[in-house]
């Protein structure tokens, strides 16, 4: 909840810094997975349009179409992990600075 911040014992302080950073980890760690969730979708989709490729289902302008598809959708997945991860880190630390809970 938003609010002040209670005042907190040394205890609860040091509790706090370390949950705060399994969070900041966990979140790294989820952009990762979900990064490389993107990069192995996309190796998967290139490999399925070669094989159509190569048994003559899709002809070379269709395959290069296909391709450009297919890579502008990665860029524009990981771009968007990208940018929330940013945003949520600033955000967090303006409301740490401000001393509100953005729990």
């Amino acid at each position: 909840m938003f609010g002040p911040k209670t005042k907190q014992t040394g205890k609860e302080n040091y509790l706090q810094m370390w949950a705060n950073r399994l969070t900041d980890r966990s979140r790294f760690f989820m952009s990762n997975k979900m990064s490389a969730i993107n990069r192995g979708a996309l190796n998967d989709f290139i490999n399925g349009l070669s094989r159509l490729k190569d048994e003559g289902k899709l002809n070379d302008e269709e395959f290069s179409n296909l391709l450009t598809f297919a890579c502008s959708v990665f860029i524009e997945n990981e771009l968007e992990m990208r940018i929330g991860r940013v945003l949520t880190n600033k955000t967090s630390r303006i409301f740490d600075r401000f001393g509100l809970n953005y729990d």
